[in-house]
C-alpha cells in the first residue's frame, strides 16, 4: 500500500528532525559531529539551495582529502601503494572510482560548511527552517 500525502510529508517532517535538525543542532552547540549524510541527500539539498560557496583553491583542497581518504580507507582492501595504483585496480574491477571519491567530497563538502557556520556563529538550522525547501526533489 503507498502511504498518503499526509503520511508522506509525516515522514519527511520526522526525518527533518531527526536526521538533519537534530544532529546539526548538536554539532552547532557541542562540536561533536554526527551528521549522518545518506546518499548525500543533505549535501545534495544544500547545494541546490547555493550555501556551499568555497573559493576554487579550497574547492581543490576538498577533492585532494577526498582522494586521500579514498586511497586511506581502500589501499589495503585492494594492495595498492599510491592512488593511481588503486584506481587502475578498481577500475578493472569496474567500479565507479569517480562516484566513490565524489560521495566522499561531497560528505567532507558539507562537514567543512557546518564547521565554518559553527566557526562564525551562523545560524544555519534556522536559515533552512524558514526556507520553504522541497526535499523530495533531491
Amino acid at each position: 500500500m503507498t502511504p498518503g500525502k499526509d503520511e508522506v510529508k509525516r515522514i519527511h517532517e520526522n526525518w527533518l528532525e531527526q536526521c538533519v535538525y537534530k544532529p546539526i543542532e548538536k554539532f552547532m552547540k557541542s562540536g561533536r559531529y554526527e551528521v549522518k549524510d545518506m546518499n548525500n541527500m543533505i549535501y545534495r539539498l544544500f547545494d541546490k539551495k547555493g550555501l556551499f560557496q568555497f573559493s576554487d583553491k579550497r574547492e581543490n583542497d576538498i577533492i585532494e582529502q577526498a582522494k586521500k581518504e579514498f586511497l586511506y580507507k581502500n589501499k589495503r582492501q585492494y594492495n595498492a601503494e599510491s592512488h593511481n595504483e588503486l584506481i587502475n585496480v578498481l577500475q578493472k574491477g569496474n567500479k565507479d572510482v569517480d562516484g566513490l571519491i565524489e560521495l566522499i567530497r561531497n560528505r567532507i563538502k558539507l562537514k567543512t560548511f557546518l564547521s565554518d557556520c559553527r566557526q562564525v556563529n551562523r545560524d544555519i538550522l534556522t536559515e533552512i527552517k524558514n526556507q520553504n525547501y522541497e526535499w523530495k526533489s533531491i
